[in-house]
């Protein structure tokens, strides 16, 4: 059974910045595709910009985090019209 879930930014930092252990059964079900995290374009466009600035100075540990959450992520579509979409 695969579960799909919609991070909260904090969740995402704690799971691909800080690599904390207590996410370690996240990562162990995005890895095992027991779990699918779910974003949507304007999101994953909006992490490119300043998600990383103050946290991670490193601008190739950033794009390294960023193509990490897209590789392991999956875009929704969202219904025409919804705040998400514009």
């Amino acid at each position: 059974m695969t579960i799909n879930f919609v991070l909260d930014t904090n969740v995402v930092l704690d799971w691909l910045v800080f690599d904390n252990a207590f996410m370690n059964a996240l990562r162990d079900g995005v890895r095992d595709r027991r779990v699918v995290v779910l974003t949507y374009s304007r999101l994953s466009t909006s992490y490119s910009g300043a998600w990383l600035f103050g946290i991670e100075s490193d601008a190739g540990r950033q794009t390294a985090i960023l193509a990490d959450y897209r590789r392991h992520s999956e875009t929704a579509v969202m219904p025409r019209n919804s705040e998400l979409t514009t």
